[in-house]
């Protein structure tokens, strides 16, 4: 089936504004964490083009609070969207991205965060992959 680009903006565009389903995509710059209108406008504060897409605000909101932490100097080394790949016998399996990695300053302790609604069983099986190739526990926030 081939659709225009034409007749997908009219179909998203009968989609209600306020549907549970639809991810509420949020932007923020990399640099000063202030809102961005979107990837392809620069920072209104810093004039970066280091523009970060989130895809929820539950997950934007998360990132500020880490930025946060990084600023007062309990956290360092933040990072976000950090692939981690599985592979045995030089077969991948698979990647899990996850959404922000960060080392807590006073225990020196490799903090993995995913930041979810809901653990659906794709997330339940990446989870225990990362614990058996990389002895990490996924923290969920």
């Amino acid at each position: 089936m081939n659709i225009s680009h034409k007749e997908v903006k009219q179909l998203t565009q009968k989609l209600p504004s306020k549907s549970k389903y639809r991810n509420i995509v949020t932007y923020r710059c990399i640099n000063c964490g202030s809102v961005a209108e979107s990837l392809r406008h620069e920072c209104v504060s810093c004039n970066s083009t280091n523009i970060h897409r989130f895809d929820s605000k539950k997950e934007a909101e998360h990132y500020d609070k880490c930025r946060i932490m990084q600023n007062i100097g309990q956290i360092k080394d933040l990072r976000i969207q950090v692939p981690y790949v599985f592979k045995h016998n030089n077969v991948r399996i698979c990647t899990y991205f996850a959404d922000f990695v960060y080392i807590d300053v006073e225990t020196e302790k490799l903090h993995v965060v995913d930041v979810k609604g809901i653990e659906t069983q794709v997330f339940k099986l990446k989870k225990k992959l990362m614990k058996a190739f990389y002895n990490i526990d996924i923290e969920i926030a």
